[in-house]
């Protein structure tokens, strides 16, 4: 949950002047070699598995999360490795991101289809999302250059920020329009847990907890709600997000997804910066290591 909100004003200024190599960008389509195959626990009975063994299990879901950490390379060449198996398999998938909010959508649409360069893309993209593109860059170009549908499920930024300050209740309704209802402080006990412990490592000057709380609710119920949404209208696509841990373990976006009988997978790429929060069933079906 490293994408918490009201980051300090120095925080993003470092992030928006990464230098990025557009020219390189913009003839990247030719794929770097992808990683020697990782290996994979299965959390439910523990046993050790390819990792095409886990793709076998996870092509037949709706829904695959893999949970992220921003800022480590090798979860988004994980991601890409997940995404590629899968088209290879001629599966039909769209690949749903954390990076862009629901009414960014436009953007992405443009990018798959060509019809935005690298330049302007790079630029919707840093407006927003504050992590390196360097970082995405080959999970983008992928897409792009198979036309693999991406589709933004997050709500908009300021939005989140405003009640990660305010709360919920100081939103308008013109801002509640195209949000879920009923957005509350109530996480598991587990869950609870770890949003207090980021909220101490993250806390601002005059922060509230109550209100932290309830922008994180916010986030899961809103990606749930946009997910559900496009799930509803697309059935026969595997839907592939990409989003920070604490939003893809079950206790996370997977916790609103209302239709119970959608099938799920949660898959977390080990991180050893997290090493206090154990990878056991209730957190995901797949561990995969490095």
């Amino acid at each position: 949950m490293s994408d918490v909100p009201g980051k300090t004003a120095m925080r993003w200024m470092r992030r928006l002047l990464i230098l990025l190599p557009v020219a390189a960008a913009a003839t990247a389509l030719a794929l770097p070699k992808l990683m020697r195959e990782p290996e994979v626990i299965r959390t439910g009975d523990g046993v050790r598995m390819t990792f095409a063994g886990m793709i076998g299990d996870v092509a037949s879901k709706s829904v695959v999360f893999i949970g992220e950490g921003h800022d480590i390379p090798q979860h988004h060449r994980i991601e890409l490795q997940v995404i590629r198996s899968l088209h290879e398999r001629k599966r039909p998938i769209v690949v749903a991101l954390e990076m862009f909010p629901q009414t960014e959508q436009r953007e992405l649409d443009k990018w798959v289809a060509g019809e935005s360069s690298p330049p302007e893309f790079i630029k919707a993209y840093r407006r927003n999302w504050g992590e390196d593109w360097r970082l995405y860059r080959d999970i983008f170009l992928y897409a792009r250059e198979h036309r693999i549908p991406m589709i933004g499920i997050n709500v908009p930024q300021e939005v989140v920020r405003k009640v990660s300050l305010e709360g919920f209740s100081a939103l308008g309704a013109k801002e509640k329009e195209s949000l879920p209802p009923g957005v509350t402080c109530s996480f598991g006990a587990d869950y609870m847990d770890y949003v207090r412990r980021v909220f101490r490592a993250h806390r601002l000057q005059g922060g509230d907890f109550a209100h932290f709380c309830e922008a994180q609710m916010l986030w899961n119920k809103g990606m749930a709600w946009n997910l559900e949404k496009y799930v509803g209208k697309n059935r026969r696509s595997t839907v592939i997000v990409l989003t920070g841990k604490a939003h893809a373990v079950k206790e996370g976006i997977p916790a609103h997804l209302e239709r119970s009988t959608l099938p799920v997978a949660v898959l977390l790429p080990d991180c050893p910066q997290e090493q206090d929060r154990r990878m056991v069933v209730r957190d995901a079906d797949y561990l995969v290591l490095r």
